[in-house]
């Protein structure tokens, strides 16, 4: 998949207590109910989580790296606090958490470059992160957080560049401007997201939370901002921290399914 666009669906799926999401690229998760163990693919993921007034999951870890992005509210990634406009990245296999929403309730966007169907809870599934001889995976753990100021628009680099290729641009397109979205060669592809504003292509309008998607080394072209233009943030994924190959040859089934089903 070189390039592809998405609005976010009206479809609203409760996933637990307090916890509710919307897709917006790909698939939604599975609920943890219903999960079997699945594999991550290829393609983009991108949705929101809503969670009420203090609610809380556990810390864990993805098999694909992601980004998430607080759009409101406030709360914590473990003791790291964020409040809208916070920005957390995490690599594949490195465990990061709980998530625990403030007074005000905690909104955030999950952004992957890859379509990851579930994870696993720590520490009870910490024998995922390991291959046979006991080595981590994806070796050293990697997370970092950042911070932009809704209120103040502007064009800014929020993070990065990184030597791999990770970082975090803050875009501003004035009203009907054209709209740049590149992504380097490379790298691990890119995601944009609407944060103000919209987005157009051709008579196709994509509002607040609409996302981009294009792979290391292509180009989204024919885009345009709206009538009072738009603000996106451009989330850069860094080149793999493993290969899905890898990741199918050390996935544990047996594990998996003790985890997923215990």
């Amino acid at each position: 998949m070189a390039v592809c666009l998405a609005v976010m669906s009206e479809e609203v799926q409760d996933r637990a207590p307090g916890f509710r999401a919307m897709a917006v690229l790909g698939p939604l998760p599975d609920l943890p109910a219903q999960r079997q163990p699945r594999r991550p693919v290829e393609g983009p993921q991108a949705f929101l989580i809503v969670s009420s007034p203090h609610q809380s999951g556990s810390a864990h870890f993805h098999f694909v790296d992601q980004f998430q992005v607080a759009v409101a509210g406030s709360g914590r990634v473990g003791k790291h606090e964020i409040r809208q406009g916070s920005v957390h990245y995490a690599n594949a296999y490195t465990p990061y958490g709980p998530i625990v929403a403030g007074a005000d309730g905690l909104s955030y966007l999950t952004l992957r470059n890859r379509i990851d169907y579930g994870g696993g809870s720590m520490p009870k599934s910490s024998a995922l992160r390991k291959r046979g001889d006991g080595s981590l995976i994806a070796g050293r753990p990697r997370a970092y957080y950042w911070d932009y100021d809704p209120p103040h628009a502007c064009n800014e680099t929020v993070a990065g560049p990184y030597d791999d290729g990770l970082e975090v641009i803050r875009q501003l397109v004035g009203a009907k401007g054209d709209i740049a979205f590149a992504a380097p060669q490379g790298g691990g592809g890119q995601i944009g997201v609407v944060l103000a504003g919209e987005i157009t292509e051709g008579d196709k309008r994509y509002p607040l939370w609409s996302c981009i998607f294009a792979d290391a080394g292509d180009n989204a072209t024919g885009l345009r901002a709206g009538r009072d233009g738009a603000e996106l943030l451009v989330l850069r994924f860094p080149s793999p921290t493993v290969s899905l190959a890898t990741v199918y040859e050390c996935y544990n089934d047996v594990a998996a399914t003790a985890f997923l089903n215990g």
